[in-house]
């Protein structure tokens, strides 16, 4: 069974497609796609593409690369 990323998880809680996340972040979807799948570590991804991305998923960066439960 494959793990689901922080990415993936927080945009399902969402309801949002990965293309509607690619869209609203406004990254390429086989970037976003390859981050929410696991294929690419977030951990990797270029600061902006990072803050566009947790953005779009209304939480920060920090959330999405640790097991904090702060909301904001």
């Amino acid at each position: 069974m494959t793990a689901i990323t922080r990415l993936a998880k927080r945009r399902m809680e969402l309801d949002m497609t990965q293309q509607q996340v690619a869209d609203k972040a406004k990254v390429p979807y086989p970037t976003y796609q390859k981050l929410d799948n696991g294929t690419t570590d977030f951990q990797k991804a270029q600061v902006g593409t990072a803050t566009r991305i947790a953005q779009a998923l209304g939480t920060t960066v920090e959330n999405l690369l640790t097991d904090g439960k702060e909301d904001d």
